[in-house]
């Protein structure tokens, strides 16, 4: 079966995240769907990762596999056409069918938005605005961020299920803050080759209260490196998914378009 890498964007808003859950409509799912509702044939769909409920995505990408005898072009914009206005397929090009979304990856870049001041309606669900982001001390919030870079024991900055066996040792290469004045907007922007279940949003909450508080040292954030919890209970703040978008992923052939 032919096979075809796909460039997708999405407003994860009103799903419960890429992946199929026993409750809720996911973006997988959704996908799959409409392909079957429009060509009347399975599709077997992977992604790299999965992004949590509310988590968006400008640059997610998947293989997809059928036995659809069909032009790229003309599958992009029937698929396309039938997919709801939360979901589109940037593009759609055929691979080598040894194309893996799992495979070579160099990093995958997430932002995290921070509205300064309450957003208009319409924008709301694309950032968060933290009730104390007026008492946030902007030098201590960026020297706190810079304390995730380089390789650290995420196990007190995540989520891990029950009885669930993880490698929570991680490298996290490059943690930017960037003012986008314009649109009274914090962007952090944070690269790695891979994150755990909640790390970025439970690094930003962390983050967040320790920049906040003039009594707090920064090294209550390395001590929960080092033991592998978290060390006081405001610490484990999870900021909220709808400010967390994954920009691109990074392959080792090429980019994904931007």
């Amino acid at each position: 079966m032919p096979k075809f890498k796909l460039v997708i964007s999405y407003d994860g808003t009103d799903f419960c995240g890429w992946q199929v859950q026993p409750h809720g409509e996911s973006v997988f799912s959704c996908i799959v769907k409409t392909f079957r509702a429009v060509f009347g044939r399975e599709v077997v769909l992977v992604g790299p990762s999965r992004t949590d409920a509310g988590v968006h995505a400008l640059g997610y990408v998947a293989s997809a596999q059928t036995d659809l005898e069909l032009d790229s072009k003309r599958l992009w914009k029937a698929w396309n056409a039938a997919l709801p206005e939360t979901i589109y397929i940037r593009s759609l090009e055929p691979v080598d069918e040894k194309f893996n979304p799992h495979h070579d990856i160099i990093k995958k870049i997430y932002y995290y938005h921070l509205f300064l001041k309450r957003p208009l309606p319409f924008a709301a669900r694309f950032g968060w605005f933290y009730e104390f982001i007026d008492l946030i001390d902007r030098e201590k919030f960026c020297e706190a961020l810079s304390c995730f870079e380089g390789e650290h024991n995420f196990r007190a900055f995540c989520r891990i299920d029950p009885g669930e066996q993880i490698r929570t040792i991680r490298t996290v290469d490059k943690i930017n803050v960037v003012e986008l004045k314009k649109y009274g907007v914090l962007q952090v922007k944070f690269e790695a080759r891979g994150f755990l279940r909640y790390q970025i949003r439970r690094m930003v909450g962390a983050v967040l209260e320790v920049a906040r508080r003039p009594e707090v040292s920064l090294d209550y954030l390395r001590e929960s490196f080092d033991s592998g919890k978290i060390v006081n209970n405001f610490l484990t703040l999870c900021a909220s998914a709808k400010g967390l978008c994954l920009k691109k992923i990074v392959y080792k052939e090429k980019e994904n378009d931007e």
